[in-house]
């Protein structure tokens, strides 16, 4: 069905500013899809949501946030309450009936009683059902493209919140791991203390490091608590109900497609776009129909008067029409619907340009993230866990003090910590992609695995 350049072309193709030059082909050539409805939220209880998952996985957490979210349910509404103006508007207006009677005639025997009776059905002007139709239709298309943009909102909205709370439970891995660790550099300290090669201060040190990350303990724990409530909130139950853990791990960057081929399909697949495209195009059949206004309607008229004395005459039929001599008001709509018209074109030009660009920020930005992380993975991972080993065996063979291997751990730990959040922004990203995409592009999977190990031991991933 030909969209924005077919309404542009039968609705102002001699007096608008725009033309299908305008409009991507790809506006111009796609298909209607109308509204795949979800399916009404369980009436169980909340907390069964997630029963038998030891393991969040995207997909089902976004799966949950479609069926439950009432935001989705407030566009469907919206969605039927439009596609419901179909028939209200195609329908004919009732036909009239009336009576009459001649209270003279009440009481005289020479003549009968007069009665008479009018019935009438106006037809509109061929045609005008037809268009009336036809914005209703286009506008309810609108809509139903509406409830896939918010869709598109919840998803990256979801993977987002999805991703912090993998971070989260990766950051408390990393500081138990290291707060086990200090412990262990306290127990050597301890151990050269008693021999006499270090001093009481060493110990001491650890201590105090080790107090810190217990503090950070904490710290997380309220960030879990958070984005725990975040994600619970997106489907619609109470924040502190439970959630099953994330993966151990997420996929590193992997292929993606090139640039181009991303914004060509976003001008494709961006349900705001489509949107527009079929708000135009009932703007366009509204000022056919502001035309149309200026022929008559007409009304057919059947009659039966029984103060007639020849019953030929009794019966009458007939037709009448309007007359359209209110020429300023015929004109002022057909005006209004043209300036509606150029404005939602205007948008829509409009809007192909910040979905390009959208595209292109949201692509340059997940690059950035995937050289981020294979930074860390290729550089600052080995160099990070080969300074704990050396300063370790310095520091057990008096080579060097304990500050230097406190300074090791610490560096080694924020390495462990910024990889994590490159790979959560960029997964993060990879959502945004997705959403400037305006559907899904193969993403990464997300695959259970092990926990940093910030000691060093761990494979590199």
């Amino acid at each position: 069905m030909l969209v924005a350049t077919s309404a542009v072309q039968s609705g102002c193709a001699n007096s608008s500013p725009f033309d299908d030059r305008l409009y991507p082909t790809a506006l111009r050539t796609t298909p209607i899809v109308m509204p795949k409805l979800t399916q009404a939220a369980p009436q169980a209880d909340p907390q069964t949501l997630f029963n038998g998952l030891d393991t969040l996985e995207l997909d089902a957490l976004v799966d949950a946030v479609m069926r439950r979210n009432p935001s989705i349910a407030a566009m469907e509404a919206t969605w039927r309450s439009v596609r419901a103006r179909f028939p209200q508007v195609t329908s004919l207006d009732d036909p009239m009936l009336s009576y009459a009677i001649a209270p003279g005639t009440f009481g005289n025997d020479e003549i009968n009683d007069g009665h008479k009776i009018d019935i009438s059905q106006k037809f509109p002007w061929p045609g005008k059902l037809e268009l009336r139709g036809r914005i209703a239709e286009r506008e309810a298309e609108a809509a139903g493209q509406d409830i896939e943009t918010v869709r598109q909102r919840l998803a990256q909205e979801t993977a987002r919140a999805y991703f912090d709370y993998y971070y989260v439970f990766r950051a408390i891995d990393i500081n138990n791991i290291n707060i086990e660790l200090l412990k262990e550099f306290q127990r050597i300290a301890e151990t050269k203390y008693a021999a006499g090669t270090a001093s009481k201060q060493d110990s001491l040190q650890a201590e105090v490091e080790r107090y810190h990350l217990e503090h950070r303990a904490i710290v997380l724990q309220r960030m879990l608590s958070v984005t725990r409530a975040r994600i619970n909130t997106l489907l619609h139950r109470d924040p502190e109900l439970s959630l099953p853990t994330p993966p151990k791990q997420v996929d590193t960057p992997g292929a993606r497609p090139e640039v181009l081929a991303l914004r060509t399909r976003a001008v494709n697949a961006r349900p705001e776009l489509q949107s527009l495209a079929r708000q135009l195009e009932a703007k366009q059949t509204a000022r056919q129909l502001a035309k149309k206004e200026y022929y008559p309607d007409i009304t057919v008229m059947g009659t039966y008067n029984s103060l007639w004395a020849e019953e030929q005459r009794r019966w009458m039929i007939g037709a009448g029409i309007n007359i359209p001599l209110q020429i300023d008001r015929r004109r002022g709509a057909e005006m209004e619907a043209l300036a509606q018209s150029n404005r939602v074109a205007a948008e829509l030009v409009a809007g192909v340009d910040k979905v390009a660009f959208e595209v292109s920020q949201a692509y340059d930005m997940l690059v950035e993230s995937e050289h981020v992380v294979r930074l860390y993975n290729e550089k600052f991972m080995p160099v990070a866990e080969e300074n704990l080993k050396a300063a370790r065996s310095g520091y057990e063979t008096g080579k060097n003090d304990f500050l230097t291997m406190i300074n090791a751990e610490k560096n080694l730990m924020f390495v462990h910590l910024a990889r994590q959040e490159a790979l959560t922004e960029y997964h993060q990203r990879w959502a945004d992609l997705e959403r400037a995409v305006g559907g899904d592009i193969d993403a990464p999977p997300v695959q259970p695995g092990q926990p940093d190990q910030p000691n060093g031991d761990s494979n590199n991933e």
